[in-house]
């Protein structure tokens, strides 16, 4: 950066709103022509003639190392490209070859790195400060910043720009640029870029579609958000949606989205959409199916249908939209969710669908939503809501407990009879859920309805349920409940106003679990899982000192290697009764190495039989020898998940032995059968 830009740039940073005509008065061409650099790099704002700090998180970080370091040092000439270079720490051979300078010059510029402590050297690699490392990547971003292109968003890791059609820019192709690849021809006077790491997906192009749309005011982008989303969700995630937009900072303008589509109408930001009739007319141009917009009328003769069509009594538990629709919590849903104690049940109730109309949805056809929550079936009808049935488990791994059903309330419809969860309860199963929709649902079970039938009215709603009943679950192999229970209620505040009391419990059950949860597979840098951990509310220094909680309390063990602290987590498999098989070994090896490589389903099957050859006949037996040996396994860097296995294995038995006898696996063996998700003690 020249000297000029550095002195303006550093002058606006210390709150100075600056008219660059004052500016000018000592050399006029040099403080505009600076002004101009720093605007073209998106460093500063300019409006009015008046210079300002630019609203984003680089001039945050700018601002912080300025009141730390000399920025004149850092920023200046060939340093600020060989700080940008360190992002990544790197040999001298390694800077000279990112950047393309000369040996010397690299020399040179370290050397002033070093004098202002703004990096060390460390057996010949030169590492930058911590406190730095985030203002270089976002520096990298700045200096690949196109000086056509105008920033949409920008982060220390990612910058959002649009330029004229047809102009190159340095960057993936996104958003609205990338419509007609699915099938949506949208042309337009601009094309979308994005700067960062990983490859774009389909999430990605519609969220960046969401912020482009929703930065330039324009209803008819947003409409074209929503034909977007509405043709291809069945192959989208809408948790995976929501995160990508929190990471954006518009998880409430795609809550709108949700809103808008379920509803009608967006609770808020209500000015970003079009009016509904309009929205139609464009939905029917792009040829939108409007069975993806329509809602059923209500359906309330389904239950009262079902007890007649079945042949013996039955009892069911109601979960979700139906449920709401018999206390008058909403008028008609699209679907019906119940759960069954066993498989007996659940074949008689399949049958009396049938005989009403229903026919079975083939598992090739299920949305990622459907394969995300396990329906044990999911069948259709032309009139009336669908129905997705669970048995005894429901939404990938919530147990129906005791607590649930002897707390709900019940009516009879023939041979029928019907468990109506609590608010409490379905609130939780909603925020677990994550469909389009259950945010404004979860608003509606916590403010109930002065309409309720008194039969469903149990007064305030009772956060303290909520809790207890998320406790009671346990560690669940098959999901993260106390991590979807917190992105249930923040979502739910941010796009209501509703505020649970239970949330900064919540949050640190969340953030608990997921430590150990990151860690339980062997040592692992501490930094590293704080990274992954901090974000939106939850801060570095929030983890960190859960981290030292844990430590303390003895459920995560800690130690140093160098200037490194390194944890393990002490946890054991919450379901040692599974059968070792490739289902069995897949679900194992997702929960102990969360964060590793996993083979295939050849590789499950295989690596399943050899365990069995060494004297492990269920996943408890595989984890009481795992278990021990993960303080053992190398970190740096860490094996495959079944080289782990391996390595623990023949650490704890000899490489010709059997594994010990372990009085935690000794539980009554369950073969689980992946596609019915039931279980059968043998």
């Amino acid at each position: 950066m020249k000297k000029a830009d550095l002195e303006l740039l550093l002058a606006v940073l210390s709150g100075v709103r600056m008219r660059v005509a004052a500016r000018a008065r000592a050399n006029p061409r040099a403080a505009k022509t600076a002004a101009k650099r720093l605007r073209e790099r998106g460093l500063v704002a300019y409006k009015d003639g008046v210079l300002m700090v630019q609203r984003d998180a680089v001039a945050l970080l700018l601002k912080r190392a300025s009141e730390r370091y000399d920025l004149r040092v850092i920023l200046r000439g060939s340093s600020e490209l060989v700080f940008c270079s360190l992002a990544e720490p790197g040999t001298v051979t390694d800077i000279v070859e990112r950047t393309g300078l000369s040996v010397p010059t690299v020399y040179r510029a370290a050397r002033d790195l070093y004098s202002v402590g703004a990096a060390r050297n460390m057996d010949g690699t030169i590492h930058l400060d911590g406190s730095l490392v985030d203002l270089a990547k976002a520096m990298k971003v700045v200096s690949e910043h196109d000086t056509r292109a105008h920033t949409i968003y920008r982060d220390s890791k990612r910058g959002l720009m649009h330029v004229p059609a047809g102009a190159a820019c340095n960057g993936q192709p996104t958003a609205f640029s990338r419509f007609g690849e699915f099938g949506i021809e949208y042309g337009g006077m601009r094309d979308y870029y994005i700067v960062q790491d990983n490859a774009v997906d389909i999430h990605d192009i519609l969220v960046h579609a969401l912020l482009a749309a929703y930065e330039h005011g324009d209803i008819s982008e947003m409409s074209m958000v929503v034909v977007f989303y509405l043709k291809h969700r069945n192959g989208m995630d809408i948790t995976r949606i929501r995160r990508t937009a929190s990471g954006f900072g518009a998880a409430s303008i795609w809550l709108g989205v949700e809103s808008y589509v379920r509803n009608h109408t967006a609770t808020k930001n209500a000015g970003a959409f079009a009016p509904w009739e309009e929205f139609v007319e464009k939905a029917n141009l792009y040829g939108v199916d409007p069975a993806e917009y329509a809602m059923l009328p209500p359906a309330k003769m389904l239950l009262q249908d079902l007890g007649y069509s079945l042949e013996r009594p039955v009892s069911i538990y109601l979960l979700g939209g139906e449920n709401m629709r018999l206390k008058g919590l909403k008028e008609s849903t699209k679907d019906c969710d119940m759960v069954v104690k066993d498989r007996t049940d659940f074949e008689a109730v399949t049958k009396a669908l049938v005989r009403m109309g229903y026919s079975a949805i083939a598992p090739a056809e299920h949305a990622v939503d459907d394969e995300r929550l396990y329906p044990d079936d999911i069948l259709e009808h032309s009139t009336l809501p669908r129905v997705d049935i669970f048995t005894k488990t429901v939404m990938g791994g919530i147990t129906l407990t005791d607590s649930m059903t002897d707390s709900a309330d019940h009516v009879e419809f023939g041979n029928l009879r019907v468990g109506v969860l609590r608010n409490e309860h379905v609130l939780m199963l909603k925020a677990v859920a994550g469909r389009e929709g259950d945010i404004q649902d979860m608003a509606a079970l916590v403010r109930g309805s002065p309409g309720q039938p008194d039969g469903y009215n149990h007064g305030a709603f009772n956060w303290k349920m909520v809790l207890d009943e998320a406790g009671a679950q346990g560690d669940n192999p098959e999901g993260d409940l106390p991590w979807a229970l917190l992105d249930g209620l923040s979502y739910m505040e941010e796009q209501t106003g509703i505020r649970s009391p239970i949330l900064a419990v919540v949050r640190r059950r969340a953030v608990d679990s997921n430590i150990i949860r990151l860690a339980r597979g062997g040592w692992r840098p501490l930094r590293d899982v704080v990274d992954m951990l901090a974000g939106g509310d939850i801060s570095h220094s929030y983890v960190l000192n859960r981290a030292k909680s844990l430590a303390k309390g003895g459920a995560l063990k800690k130690r140093t290697e160098g200037r490194r602290a390194l944890v393990c987590g002490d946890a054991r498999f919450p379901r040692p009764g599974w059968g070792m098989d490739g289902w069995g070994m897949g679900r194992y090896l997702a929960w102990r190495f969360h964060l590793g490589e996993r083979p295939g389903p050849r590789g499950m099957a295989e690596l399943a039989g050899y365990v069995r050859n060494r004297g492990c006949a269920t996943v408890g037996d595989l984890d009481g020898a795992v278990s021990p040996g993960v303080f053992h396994i190398p970190h740096d860097p860490p094996p495959a998940p079944a080289e782990a296995v391996r390595m623990c294995l023949e650490r704890g038995t000899g490489r010709n032995g059997r594994s010990p006898p372990d009085a935690y696996a000794r539980a009554p063996r369950i073969r689980a059968d992946p596609g019915k998700q039931e279980t059968q003690i043998i």
